[in-house]
């Protein structure tokens, strides 16, 4: 058996022995199905928990949603799944769905959790997926960019050329109504959504509701925009560049944001350095995800990206103040807690989208910010027209942004925010006004394409997001039952039952993979405080020798060490010492050092970034870029017991 298999069967153990500590009845059904497990993972190798339970475990959550196990789906291995009867932890199984697939209304949170954990544990295992799992997803995302009708011009000035509206003009989204003014072709013997109401009143509400959001943004003042750099990778340059030295700089980002005033500290340098005016394309990347396919997310010109940074903190400082009940940038508890409640009281839905910034239009966009023309001149300016795909052909996207541009974030999430609201509207026979507006941002939550509005909402909502080229992913939807998911939180009447991702399987490669062994340790402490201590001890288990005697403290430590709920500082009595200078007691443990090589400047480039980064007068600030990606090493140090825990010294 190879050590991934091993380490795969070692985690299963743990579980099943956590699921015999809550109910020991179920000791003989875990036993027989862990021998199954034994000889079906010789024969159809690790996939089966990478892959195969995985999907089967959207179909269990779906199930829980609606309230029945959907009739089309089986498994021989694992059983017939549209009458119950499954061969794999069939004692739990059949304590939340009876014998023909129904949901039992009084199943244990618990094992919900158990099983959960089951079925999706391995799923997001860090592997490369395979050559054809990639060529799908860019099949996918090349056939969305083939069903837009239209291919809209740009010039220089980032206006608009030929049919595209102009947001200066009275536009409407109700000209999606139209087949000559739709966003999307539809595929060929695909029926037509049925409407429940009126799909004019709906799209016009929804332009007036968005009218009055983009007039209330304000103007944009081109001025006060302070842009900055991120920290991922970009389309002009290789890792290690300085990117506050700009290649290019072209004349449709110059006209709305002028290179003399963005690119360079002051003017006696416009002269010095030149640059170039070329639109340099994006360049998609394909970054792991799952091995079910890649996570496809392009890298920006360095002064596009650059700019779109700025525009990311005007668009947080001007969200008008009735929105910000629904949409928070930052913190995701607050969608959290509306799902945990919608699974209880089942008022409110949770909403997931198919590749969702895929099929966000320039048409929708045009139509969300006509009232506020300067910002949609400004994110056009910055937004890259082509991408250059991973098997070096050139693309021209009709989607208004992808993944990696930093405004994609918050302009999907305005655009579904209104979507939701006009729907609210219309369905509660409301009139626009700010009390409405106000009132009815109270029942939504957005996050980026997690969407949470009432349960009544969710037909005309679904109708109102088709009409506007947007697609529901129905699989992870739920509006039924008391099953709910929204921003990271899995909830179950009120009980959260989110499954604890295992990454790693096999330390053999850990020096390879320096990342590896803090992994381990971080995902054995979530089991810990999950509850899981059987599988938190299994995990552990799966570390490289050297690495199993690492101290457990209930305090953060400045080392890897595994969390308790003990009080004191468990470890080897031969690891501690006293330390003379610091007068404290210390303990010989691993830690993680990065190594970052940073090239130091005395170039106008210095004082660009300090402008940009405006440091506090008393910080230790030093101008410079990273030369190369940062390496992390482990090392055994000496690190300070917290004073809390020096009496626990034995």
């Amino acid at each position: 058996m190879k050590k991934e298999q091993y380490g795969l069967l070692c985690v299963v153990a743990g579980i099943h022995m956590d699921i015999c500590r809550y109910q020991p009845t179920f000791a003989k059904c875990l036993e027989l199905t862990y021998n199954q497990l034994e000889v079906i993972i010789e024969s159809r190798g690790c996939n089966i928990f990478f892959l195969d339970l995985p999907e089967f475990g959207k179909i269990f959550d779906k199930g829980l949603s609606d309230g029945y196990l959907q009739p089309e789906v089986s498994y021989r291995w694992l059983g017939r799944l549209s009458s119950g009867r499954v061969r794999l932890w069939s004692d739990l199984f059949h304590e939340v769905f009876d014998d023909n697939g129904d949901l039992i209304s009084d199943a244990d949170p618990n094992l919900v959790f158990f099983l959960r954990h089951l079925f999706a544990f391995a799923k997001k295992v860090k592997k490369e997926c395979s050559n054809e799992a990639t060529s799908a997803t860019l099949e996918e995302f090349v056939d969305i960019e083939n069903r837009f009708q239209h291919h809209y011009d740009f010039n220089r000035d980032g206006e608009c050329l030929d049919s595209f509206p102009d947001p200066e003009t009275d536009i409407s989204a109700t000209d999606f109504l139209s087949p000559k003014g739709g966003i999307f072709t539809p595929p060929e013997g695909e029926p037509e959504h049925a409407s429940f109401r009126s799909r004019r009143e709906m799209l016009h509400t929804f332009q007036k509701v968005c009218d009055r959001f983009s007039a209330d943004l304000g103007p944009i003042k081109f001025g006060e925009i302070r842009p900055r750099h991120g920290t991922g990778a970009v389309a002009d340059q290789a890792f290690g560049n300085d990117k506050y030295h700009f290649p290019t700089w072209p004349d449709k980002l110059s006209n709305i944001f002028p290179a003399d005033q963005f690119a360079f500290a002051n003017w006696n340098t416009v002269e010095d350095i030149g640059l170039e005016n070329i639109e340099v394309p994006a360049k998609l990347m394909a970054v792991p995800k799952t091995l079910k396919g890649p996570r496809l997310i392009a890298a920006e010109p360095v002064c596009n990206q650059y700019i779109q940074q700025g525009l990311l903190r005007e668009l947080r400082k001007k969200q008008p103040r009735w929105s910000k009940k629904s949409i928070n940038f930052i913190d995701q508890r607050p969608s959290q807690e509306l799902a945990r409640e919608g699974s209880v009281t089942g008022e409110y839905a949770t909403v997931d989208l198919k590749s969702a910034s895929d099929y966000l239009s320039c048409a929708l966009v045009a139509r969300v910010l006509r009232r506020n023309p300067d910002l949609w001149h400004a994110l056009l300016a910055c937004r890259s027209e082509f991408v250059v795909l991973p098997g070096g052909s050139l693309l021209r996207m009709q989607k208004f942004s992808h993944q990696g541009s930093a405004v994609t974030f918050p302009i999907q999430s305005f655009c579904y925010y209104l979507i939701a609201l006009a729907v609210g509207h219309v369905v509660e026979g409301r009139r626009i006004s700010r009390k409405s507006l106000t009132s009815l941002s109270g029942k939504i939550r957005v996050f980026g394409d997690d969407i949470i509005v009432p349960t009544t909402w969710v037909e005309d909502l679904s109708v109102l997001l088709d009409l506007c080229g947007l697609v529901v992913n129905w699989k992870k939807t739920h509006y039924n039952g008391h099953f709910r998911e929204s921003c990271g939180g899995d909830f179950y009447k009120g009980h959260k039952v989110n499954p604890i991702y295992v990454t790693y399987f096999s330390s053999a490669e850990w020096e390879k993979d320096p990342g590896m062994v803090s992994s381990i340790i971080e995902v054995s402490n979530n089991l810990h405080e999950g509850g899981l201590w059987a599988t938190a001890e299994a995990v552990h288990r799966l570390l490289p020798d050297r690495f199993r005697d690492i101290p457990a403290c209930n305090e953060p430590l400045g080392c890897l060490h595994l969390r308790s709920f003990s009080n004191g500082v468990s470890f080897h009595q031969k690891h501690v010492r006293w330390h003379q200078d610091h007068q404290t007691w210390t303990i010989r443990a691993w830690v993680i050092l990065l190594n970052e090589k940073t090239q130091p400047r005395q170039t106008y480039q210095s004082l660009l970034q300090w402008f940009t980064e405006s440091p506090e007068p008393d910080s230790k600030w030093k101008s410079g870029y990273l030369t190369g990606r940062p390496v992390s090493k482990y090392r055994r140090k000496r690190v300070p017991v917290p004073m809390a825990q020096v009496e626990n010294i034995p």
